[in-house]
């Protein structure tokens, strides 16, 4: 019924920002409207930070803000607390000290596929610790695809010149290898059998007509990345908890206007979501706004070396459902080699991710 398509829009900075904060403002807005008490979801990043700086202006109370941090790992608890404080929250932290294991069986149960985002499990926690307050709570979620704020944007520009690889691969290459666990010679190993798939083909249909590559990686983060990874985890962890979870920067006028504008408004080869952390620099100190990106992911390497985890992991790769499909001797390969050099967390944790949902599904029957 509706479909995201560029118009390209020949607007100054100046009322592009402006426009921007004005649909932004109506986009929170509407989702402070509710019968129950509505949270936010605070990392203290760009994105939840805007959210909850702009949904306090619609409340009449501080609203509870929630933020999750790990335990003996870098995070920016620091950070969601100074933008709790300036905005004027009640905030709740919660740092992750769960028992991973049995934590980590709950989630594959509750989800409908095989899904192997390292924040499925953090995700989950702080949905259950804001479902005990709130029973809404707004999310920063879909700033970093319109706005182009991921790192893989940028990839190809710091390629050094006298490298062969800037002439023979284009940006929407180059950001696919950054963001795939396994390439494609690892994927042929560990496949027992090629498998007829249409990802590719509806990939080709999705860029064609999109000449410019970056704009090719904004509508594959868009169009695929988006749906399929980000929100289909927030929404299986946060209804684990019957918690609502409402996206501002989704806001169909939002993206319809923010996908149209002029490139550079976004991106430069030294910053991304140029515009927004400009919108944010008017309330926030620069040293806030322009730190260097975290994300939302967990230190995987440093829980996989958790006794408990090693233990569940040599429990679900001894015999499993998914070698219907992966070879086991490849599978194994990948797991005793992590624990030999502890190289290769992310593509032991999508393994144990697919096991751990193969074996929840031959339980459930």
């Amino acid at each position: 019924y509706w479909r995201l398509e560029k118009q390209e829009l020949d607007i100054t900075y100046d009322a592009a920002k402006a426009r921007i904060k004005e649909l932004f403002d109506e986009a929170v807005r509407k989702r402070m409207v509710a019968d129950v008490e509505i949270g936010s979801l605070l990392s203290g990043g760009v994105d939840s930070t805007l959210v909850t700086l702009f949904a306090q202006k619609h409340s009449p109370s501080p609203i509870k803000t929630f933020s999750v941090g790990y335990q003996g790992s870098k995070n920016e608890l620091p950070f969601a607390l100074e933008a709790s404080k300036k905005i004027g929250t009640d905030h709740r932290t919660l740092d992750v000290n769960a028992d991973l294991a049995f934590e980590l069986e709950k989630i594959a149960a509750y989800m409908d596929e095989p899904h192997a985002d390292t924040s499925n499990f953090p995700q989950h926690l702080i949905s259950e610790l804001a479902s005990s307050k709130v029973k809404v709570a707004l999310t920063g979620d879909g700033a970093d695809e319109l706005f182009m704020g991921y790192g893989w944007y940028q990839k190809h520009f710091h390629i050094p010149r006298w490298n062969i690889a800037r002439y023979l691969k284009n940006p929407f290459s180059a950001s696919q290898e950054a963001i795939e666990v396994f390439s494609q010679k690892e994927r042929k190993k560990l496949l027992v059998k090629e498998t007829e798939s249409d990802e590719k083909e509806y990939e080709r249909k999705l860029l064609a007509g999109i000449s410019n590559p970056v704009d090719q990686i904004n509508a594959f983060d868009i169009e695929i990345y988006l749906p399929g990874q980000l929100l289909s985890k927030i929404d299986r962890t946060s209804m684990m908890h019957s918690l609502e979870i409402r996206s501002p920067f989704l806001d169909t006028k939002l993206a319809e206007f923010v996908y149209s504008l002029p490139r550079k408004f976004k991106l430069s080869k030294s910053e991304n979501k140029i515009i927004l952390k400009d919108i944010l620099a008017e309330s926030f100190p620069k040293e806030f706004v322009y730190r260097r990106k975290q994300g939302f992911g967990a230190p995987i390497a440093a829980w996989l070396k958790e006794e408990n985890m090693k233990a569940l992991a040599e429990r679900v790769f001894a015999e499993n459902g998914m070698y219907e499909f992966i070879d086991k001797s490849a599978a194994l390969v990948v797991k005793d080699s992590f624990y030999r050099t502890g190289k290769g967390a992310q593509k032991l944790w999508s393994l144990l991710s697919l096991a751990l949902w193969f074996k929840t599904r031959t339980d459930y029957e």
